[in-house]
């Protein structure tokens, strides 16, 4: 038997280590690494998913935010219209509106409720026309913004442009010339359009009338069911003689033909402040007696908002503008701003605020007034919270700022 030297000792050791080394990495540290690999690649999978979940959020949060303000000018460019077209609805209120009045009806015929195009004529309902038309394209421009494998907007959902539900009612009449403008009166107080498309009327021995009206309704569905108005305006006009049949030239002033949806009257300014979670934005301000939303900003923020509105005198005219931190009016701010009427001695400036709903409810405006005209801005608060109220008010500039919380 051959004795083994101390050489070939060491050396045998060596390989010895060598073979449980390879057996080791082979058979365990190899498959250990091969699971450490695959759950840093699952680690990196399950953080890009995280990723992509928070892009999307941060995406459904801006679009929301985007909705909402939207919606609000939805609401405001189609507050004058029904929201359907019910003839039994249509009756009941035509009911009450005669009964209210002197005028004897003696026939209703209705036509059948249909989907009309909306044809243009004149100024007033071009300008109301493209109104919608801006919204459409605006709430296209919205959706252009998604995935296009978003399933909430699938692509085959379209908007009708320029179209409302129609209906009109044809009613032969007889009464006096009073009755007549007192009846029209009402129509043009009632709180939704009716377009009176057409009125014949004959005389009927000495003051007596008979006659035929034809009212038009125009409907257009709302987003949400409630919804609420912001502006009023009067109207407070003379319109021909007291009564043209009985040959009298006497001019009659025609008072209160406000609508009823008005809360607030000689509105310079109205700001509405709401809830994170309201369908609506948490910040609207617009100027007051101005029809649609054009002078309108709007922001949605879950926290303080700061806005600031700028008051200015120059040369005996009043000039305003006002910001907030993503939106402006007018777009040209370098100058004074635009200029407007007051509607009294004073300029009234009308806030619309809500409770706080608990103590996650965090949103509410900051309002920075710079009042350098030589009229006091009346500041009116209504509906704020007590405690936590969503809107303070801070005032600078040579003019006065006199706060009202109700």
């Amino acid at each position: 038997m051959t004795k083994i030297n101390k050489r070939e000792k060491i050396l045998l050791r060596v390989l010895s280590v060598l073979i449980i080394f390879t057996l080791y990495y082979k058979g365990i540290y190899s498959k250990q690494i091969e699971k450490i690999n695959l759950l840093k690649d699952k680690r990196d999978k399950c953080h890009q998913q995280v990723s992509d979940i928070r892009k999307e959020s941060s995406l459904i949060s801006s679009k929301e935010s985007s909705i909402k303000i939207l919606n609000a000018k939805i609401q405001r460019t189609t507050e004058d219209f029904f929201p359907d077209i019910t003839q039994e609805i249509i009756i009941l209120k035509l009911n009450e509106i005669i009964k209210s009045g002197k005028l004897d009806v003696n026939t209703m015929e209705f036509t059948k409720p249909q989907l009309v195009k909306v044809e243009k004529e004149g100024e007033d309902l071009k300008k109301e026309q493209n109104i919608l038309e801006d919204l459409i394209r605006e709430f296209k421009d919205i959706n252009k913004k998604s995935d296009s494998h978003n399933k909430y907007m699938p692509s085959k959902n379209k908007i009708n442009e320029g179209k409302a539900n129609y209906m009109s009612v044809n009613i032969q009449f007889q009464g006096t010339y009073e009755d007549i403008l007192d009846f029209i009166k009402r129509i043009e107080d009632f709180p939704k359009y009716i377009k009176i498309k057409n009125i014949k009327v004959s005389q009927n021995g000495n003051l007596g009338i008979n006659g035929s009206v034809t009212l038009e309704f125009y409907a257009i569905p709302k987003i949400e069911k409630e919804y609420g108005d912001l502006l009023e305006w009067n109207l407070d006009n003379s319109y021909g003689k007291v009564n043209p049949f009985d040959g009298q030239d006497i001019i009659s002033r025609f008072k209160g033909l406000n609508t009823e949806k008005i809360k607030e009257k000689n509105s310079d300014f109205i700001m509405c402040v709401k809830p994170m979670n309201s369908t609506l934005p948490t910040m609207m301000l617009g100027k007051g007696n101005v029809e649609g939303d054009s002078t309108y900003i709007y922001e949605d923020n879950p926290g303080i908002e700061e806005v600031y509105v700028y008051l200015t005198k120059q040369n005996d005219k009043y000039f305003y503008k006002y910001n907030d931190s993503k939106d402006r009016y007018p777009q040209d701010y370098n100058e004074n701003g635009e200029e407007f009427i007051l509607s009294s001695s004073t300029i009234n400036f009308n806030i619309y605020s809500n409770n706080r709903l608990d103590n996650l409810d965090n949103s509410g405006v900051k309002l920075n007034i710079i009042n350098n005209t030589d009229k006091t801005v009346a500041l009116r608060i209504k509906g704020d919270d007590k405690n936590r109220p969503r809107v303070t008010v801070s005032q600078s500039g040579s003019g006065k700022v006199d706060i009202t919380r109700d």
